[in-house]
């Protein structure tokens, strides 16, 4: 799941769902609302382009990628980083 920090709607429901659900990826973009699609477009790109890259190598091996190898979080962060900078340069 992939949902910004201000989106009261979905928020605590995605993070329910995290701790309830075993196999679930939770990634919170900061500064961002419900429309994170909208908003954060290159952030929710490459966390689902991580996630098809870890299936595609679980299907073709059998073996999964672990998750400290390349973290969404992380992944979101740098991301998000990289904007911050650009905008403050």
């Amino acid at each position: 799941m992939i949902v910004g920090d201000e989106d009261e709607t979905c928020l605590d429901g995605s993070m329910f769902l995290k701790r309830t659900a075993p196999t679930a990826a939770l990634l919170v973009i900061p500064r961002s609302g419900h429309t994170i699609t909208s908003e954060e477009p290159a952030v929710v790109n490459a966390a689902l382009a991580e996630l098809l890259r870890r299936r595609r190598h679980k299907c073709l091996t059998g073996v999964p990628i672990q998750e400290a190898q390349t973290p969404l979080v992380e992944l979101g962060h740098a991301l998000i980083n990289r904007r911050v900078r650009a905008v403050v340069k």
